[in-house]
């Protein structure tokens, strides 16, 4: 029996959403490694309920934000 973990990044976030895939999906494993600060914060608002398009708000809220 193995161990699962995941690298979580910005990059991996998107493209699965761009996919349809559901955040679901990628927050199925053991542990996780988050690679940038936007991935644990997908992480937070994931595990305290937002949904999918919510998460996706708050994605191109912050984005656009830091990139002011």
């Amino acid at each position: 029996m193995g161990f699962h973990k995941r690298f979580v990044s910005k990059d991996t976030i998107e493209r699965h959403l761009k996919e349809g895939r559901s955040l679901d999906d990628l927050f199925k494993a053991d542990a996780f490694i988050f690679m940038d600060g936007l991935a644990s914060d997908v992480w937070r608002w994931y595990e305290k309920g937002l949904t999918d398009e919510e998460i996706k708000t708050k994605i191109k809220e912050q984005h656009d934000t830091k990139s002011e």
